[in-house]
């Protein structure tokens, strides 16, 4: 009750910043109806250009002024679907940000179990119907390679067709235009190729500018509750779950803490399990993208045997000079958690060996962290982990992870461990 009365205090100071992030809902919302009927017009105005396109070509005998038509099709029809793809492109950018900045910022302003317009619709996408987003987008890059081509097959065989190719048996011989039509229609083609490659992306906006936050090496996809808001535990890998042997990609150095099982204790109290790490060994080059997915696999699935069941891994690839959005200490692994399985961070801990996995949980707002004195730490004289001064008062030391564990379970949102 005291937090619902929190709650609606914050919303009563401050009245103005709310506002301002409901007038951008609103704002942003007006745009992408505005981009919807933008859509709607090009495609009825290219409906009725091709129609016209095709009444000409079969009203009138003339091959010259049927090739022209050919070669005008894939024109006008490029045109418009770049005109189409840039308002997807706008109404992805829009759609972005009023699911992972605006609705965000409103749930964690009013309330933590608030599922706005956006994200409702992702979930209902991904979870209940299961439909990819973008069949009629895929629909209009299609065509707008597909049509130059047989524009140009087409007045090729117009040609081929005629009486004095059959004549002559040769294209060396024909009018100065019948040249420059097909050299028309391969230009067609080429900016056909050239639109497609502006707008083609294999994984989406959505992922692509998640994947500028931090890449995912798994996800759970048998979970259906991504419309209830959960907690988490964000777990660091070598030093932590498994015995750090200095950039672990080989299987056969896999090797778990004794004490790994109590992480059932925490998926058993509606904990998700998340595995967050630094793979800097990746920018470096000492071993590949494949070797730590073949790793983190293997490691995925012997846990599973135990019957500890991860519900996602994010790891960062990058140096520290790359200065990327995901490297620990900063937190953007766990804000793609968050993107990603709508979890609540002020409800969720993390745990680590380095004082930078703790910094990352600071930095990401989460409940408590706790950090394991198991890695390695070649850096401090004593080869023993010391916590920083400037963070000293937000970490919670333990030996072991399952000193951690325990003192999760007894924090007050958890049931005891007895």
């Amino acid at each position: 009750m005291d937090k619902n009365n929190d709650k609606l205090n914050y919303v009563e100071d401050n009245k103005d910043e709310v506002q301002i992030l409901l007038d951008s809902y609103q704002l942003a919302d007006s745009q992408l109806q505005m981009r919807i009927q933008q859509r709607d017009n090009f495609a009825i105005q290219l409906m009725v250009a091709l129609g016209v396109i095709i009444g000409v070509i079969t009203a009138t005998k003339d091959l010259i002024i049927v090739r022209l038509a050919i070669l005008l099709t894939p024109i006008i029809c490029s045109y418009f679907c770049n005109q189409i793809l840039s308002s997807y492109e706008v109404h992805h950018r829009l759609s972005f940000y009023m699911k992972n900045v605006i609705e965000k910022t409103l749930e964690k302003r009013l309330s933590n179990n608030l599922i706005l317009w956006e994200n409702f619709c992702q979930f209902d996408r991904d979870i209940i119907k299961k439909t990819k987003i973008g069949g009629r987008e895929d629909f209009f890059k299609k065509i707008n390679l597909v049509v130059p081509v047989l524009a140009l097959i087409s007045n090729i065989a117009i040609i081929i067709c005629s009486e004095q190719y059959s004549r002559l048996g040769s294209l060396l011989l024909f009018e100065w235009y019948d040249y420059l039509i097909c050299m028309g229609g391969l230009l067609s083609i080429v900016w056909a190729c050239k639109i497609h490659k502006r707008y083609s992306c294999k994984e989406g906006y959505e992922n692509t500018m998640s994947n500028k936050i931090a890449l995912c090496g798994y996800i759970n996809k048998k979970r259906t509750d991504y419309m209830q808001k959960k907690r988490a535990v964000f777990l660091d890998r070598d030093g932590t779950i498994i015995v750090d042997k200095f950039e672990t990609r080989k299987i056969e150095d896999l090797e778990f803490f004794n004490d790994i099982d109590c992480l059932k204790k925490l998926k058993d109290a509606g904990f998700l399990l998340i595995i967050i790490t630094n793979q800097s060994g990746i920018g470096k080059g000492n071993y590949t993208v494949e070797e730590m997915q073949k790793f983190n696999d293997h490691m995925i699935s012997e846990l599973s045997k135990k019957k500890i069941l991860i519900d996602a891994l994010y790891y960062c690839p990058h140096k520290s000079e790359d200065n990327c959005q995901c490297k620990k200490p900063k937190d953007g692994m766990i804000r793609r958690a968050q993107m990603d399985l709508n979890i609540d961070l002020s409800k969720s801990v993390l745990i680590g060996d380095q004082n930078s996995d703790i910094m990352a949980g600071i930095n990401a707002g989460l409940m408590s962290c706790y950090a394991v004195t198991t890695g390695l730490y070649p850096q401090n004289k004593t080869s023993r982990y010391q916590v920083d001064y400037a963070i000293a008062d937000k970490t919670i030391v333990c030996d072991n992870l399952q000193e951690a564990t325990k003192k999760i379970l007894a924090n007050e949102f958890c049931v005891n461990d007895d």
